[in-house]
């Protein structure tokens, strides 16, 4: 269905005094990652991790139903993937690939910031000005 979307969400709490210098450590991430893109080694990670989940996912019979339900009824490819074949598909994604889709996404104009709680009119402004 829309195996094709998703998104990278960044959560964080501060007090109301730390908001501007919170949100400028997290703008600053957002643009690194698209300047720089990721490491061998964080893919080499990232890649160890959902292993380790497809192992968890594989050990309970709940976490298989719940897998191949959402399998089915969401993604509806013509033959649902396993853990197995999903594991496999991160294991051959390559840096470079990475890389490209980074470039593609995390331009400016696609970005967006939320924010939820007290905040003032001045403040929203000024962290206007922090994204561009």
């Amino acid at each position: 269905m829309f195996s094709d979307v998703g998104s990278l969400d960044i959560y964080t709490s501060t007090k109301k005094e730390n908001f501007e210098r919170t949100a400028q450590a997290v703008i600053d991430e957002v643009h690194k990652l698209f300047r720089e893109g990721i490491t061998e080694q964080e893919l080499s990670r990232t890649e160890e991790r959902v292993f380790s989940q497809t192992q968890l996912v594989m050990d309970s019979p709940l976490a298989m139903a719940n897998w191949f339900g959402i399998e089915e009824l969401l993604i509806t490819p013509k033959t649902p993937d396993t853990p197995e074949k999903q594991a496999q598909k991160i294991h051959n994604i390559k840096l470079e690939d990475v890389h490209n889709v980074i470039s593609e996404i995390f331009v400016p104009e696609k970005r967006n910031f939320i924010v939820v709680g007290a905040f003032s009119w001045l403040g929203k402004k000024h962290t206007i000005t922090l994204l561009k």
